[in-house]
């Protein structure tokens, strides 16, 4: 998930939002049988602003 909002024409706020359903990352090699890594991590969310001068 990805939100901006213009604040004003010089501010623009940005919220983003990835692994939200706390999914395992799966990575097979080369085939879905053959399964190589699985990733845990949980959500990570993130946050920040930008202006323009």
């Amino acid at each position: 998930m990805r939100v901006t909002y213009d604040l004003t024409d010089n501010i623009e706020l940005k919220f983003e939002g990835l692994n939200l359903n706390n999914e395992p990352r799966k990575q097979f090699n080369p085939t879905r049988e053959n399964l190589a890594e699985v990733n845990v991590y949980g959500p990570r969310l993130f946050a920040g602003v930008r202006v323009k001068f």
